[in-house]
């Protein structure tokens, strides 16, 4: 090949790039105009977004053009257990935009499909595949979300009890994960896992990038204050202070969170923040760790927001205002509302903000420790 041959190759895939963020530009100003000054007035005559049949037994969930962020799905998967629970035939309805990738030209990320997997299996609920052609039978309740629904009537936001608590009469309730994967296939996963079951495990997955590897610096600290996680590192070192003076050889910390880069290392940590070179993906990551951990000790972010789903880990969480209003935790997106209810520790000021008292984690992990212990 020779260099203009190259030169001209290098143009037509810089022009076909050009173009394509260029109609992506027009596209995202005609949504801006829309969603300015349009959507509030065409959304009263738009069909209603939901509909309850009284003594009913389906329900169709339609998330086909909900476009949510894939920490965010969280809210609504919370949910699902109470509405299969309340309907003898229930159906969520997916699409390519359902979940959103924060990477252009990437819609519907394999994150997402490994997440619906995760779901599906543990609670047995079909997340279909539906084109926008497909109509909901007259004899379904349905729920359909949209940036239009959830901008004009609040129902993720403001009114997010009002529609999910009152109007559906639903729980927030966590799950218990479960997918399938063949350990026989995956020898180092397989040996991984025989050792972490002889070892009592803590998940530690807060946010740090101090030298701006990937967050910006205001998010430097995730979106939590310095403060708030200096009281997460502080626990994190006194765990390991009192590890060390009571000659502890059988407790690992585990690393998750692969925007966690300047925590102070030490011998017992097991690195599992590129779980994929395990043959593990983002669904059964969760499933795995569910079954050879015991706590998780985390700030908000999507990895710990599913973490907080699983119903079989206890979770010393750190969640301030400092990054979000406080209606972001009350509107269930920085942790499940069903977290305000737990009893092994005491939020106090739960849920406009989960920071635990660092005393009581530490006596809380060991008392489940030496009962690890006990039962080995």
């Amino acid at each position: 090949m020779n260099l203009n041959t190259y030169l001209f190759k290098n143009l037509v895939k810089l022009q076909r790039l050009l173009i394509i963020e260029f109609i992506s530009r027009i596209g995202r100003f005609q949504e801006t105009i829309y969603r300015k000054y349009l959507s509030s007035y065409l959304f009263k005559y738009k069909k209603p977004f939901y509909r309850i049949i009284e003594g009913g037994d389906k329900f169709i969930l339609d998330l086909r053009d909900f476009r949510c962020l894939l920490g965010d799905f969280v809210q609504i998967i919370q949910f699902l257990i109470s509405f299969k629970k309340k309907y003898k035939y229930f159906e969520v309805w997916i699409s390519d935009k359902t979940i959103e990738s924060r990477f252009p030209g990437k819609e519907f990320s394999q994150e997402a499909i490994d997440i619906y997997s995760l779901i599906s299996s543990s609670i047995q609920v079909e997340f279909l595949k539906k084109d926008r052609k497909s109509k909901i039978n007259s004899d379904c309740s349905y729920l359909s979300l949209s940036p239009d629904v959830i901008r004009n009537s609040e129902i993720l936001h403001t009114n997010c009890k009002k529609y999910f608590f009152e109007k559906f009469k639903l729980e927030s309730l966590p799950i218990k994960y479960y997918y399938d994967i063949d350990y026989n296939v995956q020898s180092d996963l397989k040996s991984l896992k025989k050792n972490l079951e002889n070892t009592f495990n803590i998940i530690i997955s807060p946010t740090i990038d101090l030298s701006l590897k990937v967050e910006r610096f205001d998010r430097r600290y995730g979106v939590i204050s310095q403060d708030t996680f200096s009281k997460l590192e502080d626990l994190y070192l006194d765990l390991q202070k009192r590890i060390q003076m009571e000659g502890i050889s059988d407790i690992r910390f585990i690393y998750l969170n692969k925007k966690m880069y300047n925590m102070k290392y030490f011998s017992n940590i097991v690195d599992l923040r590129h779980f994929e070179d395990y043959g593990l993906n983002f669904g059964s990551i969760f499933y795995f760790v569910q079954n050879i951990a015991s706590w998780t000790i985390g700030s908000e972010g999507s990895l710990q927001q599913y973490l907080l789903m699983s119903s079989e880990l206890k979770h010393a969480l750190y969640i301030d205002n400092h990054y979000w209003s406080e209606n972001h935790i009350n509107w269930g997106l920085s942790a499940p509302f069903f977290m305000s209810n737990i009893n092994y520790l005491d939020y106090d000021e739960a849920p406009n903000q989960y920071i635990p008292k660092k005393a009581q984690v530490i006596d809380e992990i060991f008392n489940d420790y030496y009962e690890f212990k006990l039962k080995k």
